[in-house]
C-alpha cells in the first residue's frame, strides 16, 4: 500500500515536471519512467497506476483552467462534441489523461519484463 502511494506520487510529480516542457504524450512517458524504475506487482496494477495518475493531474488541471474562465471555453468545446457540458468534457478530459497515463505505464512494466523477467 505504502509503495503504491510513493508510486503514484513520484508519478504524478513527474507528469507535472514533464508537462512544463513536453506536449500531451509527457503523461504517457512519465508513466513509463516511473513503472520502469519502480517495480509493480502486476500488468494491471500498473495500469491503473498510471490510469489515476494522468487523471487526477490532467482532471484537476483542466478543472481548473475551467473554473478559471467560467466554463466558457470548455462549454463552447462541449457543444462542438455533442452538447455536453463544460464539467462533461473535464471528465473527458480526465479520462484521456488517464488512458494515456495507463498506456504509458503498462509499456513501462512490460519493458521492465523483457529486461528482468518476473519471478
Amino acid at each position: 500500500m505504502i509503495k503504491t502511494a510513493t508510486s503514484l506520487l513520484v508519478l504524478i510529480g513527474l507528469i507535472c515536471l514533464l508537462q512544463l516542457f513536453l506536449p500531451w504524450y509527457g503523461v504517457a512517458l512519465a508513466g513509463m519512467l516511473v513503472t520502469l524504475l519502480l517495480q509493480q506487482r502486476s500488468a494491471l496494477a500498473a495500469f491503473l497506476l498510471g490510469l489515476v495518475g494522468g487523471a487526477l493531474v490532467w482532471g484537476s488541471y483542466s478543472g481548473y483552467l475551467n473554473a478559471g474562465n467560467e466554463g466558457i471555453l470548455a462549454g463552447r468545446l462541449g457543444q462542438t462534441f455533442g452538447g455536453l457540458s463544460g464539467w462533461a468534457m473535464v471528465l473527458v478530459t480526465a479520462l484521456l489523461g488517464g488512458i494515456y497515463g495507463g498506456l504509458g505505464a503498462l509499456s513501462g512494466y512490460l519493458g521492465r519484463t523483457l529486461i528482468s523477467p518476473v519471478q
